[in-house]
């Protein structure tokens, strides 16, 4: 049966790999050179690892680098108008009134205290 099957069938899958495309296209080369924007950069590093507007559990994904959305004029020079980018959105903005109400709830328990029996 095998001998049937046509000699495309065997061929490997074209490399599309992320990894090719960016090297191929010169990409990261283009975005470094400033040949295009960051939008652009991002939204082809989205499209070559699948994400599409046409699925939401795939929805392209770009960073929140901004930190300041109460000034009435924004200036992009100043550092502090940025976020930390080395922790994740959830770890911004610590509220002490939560942080002082749950210390001490979470305790480590005794290994002799388990559930097992």
């Amino acid at each position: 049966m095998f001998p049937l099957l046509p000699r495309l069938a065997w061929r490997q899958p074209p490399r599309t790999s992320p990894d090719f495309l960016l090297r191929r296209h010169q990409v990261t080369q283009a975005w470094q050179r400033r040949e295009i924007s960051n939008y652009d950069y991002l939204m082809a590093l989205n499209t070559m690892s699948g994400r599409s507007f046409n699925d939401l559990s795939q929805y392209p994904v770009f960073p929140w680098v901004l930190s300041n959305y109460t000034s009435s004029s924004l200036d992009l020079d100043d550092p502090k108008n940025y976020r930390d980018l080395s922790k994740p959105m959830g770890a911004l903005n610590e509220i002490p009134s939560y942080r002082s109400s749950c210390t001490g709830a979470i305790t480590r328990r005794p290994p002799e205290s388990s559930c097992t029996t």
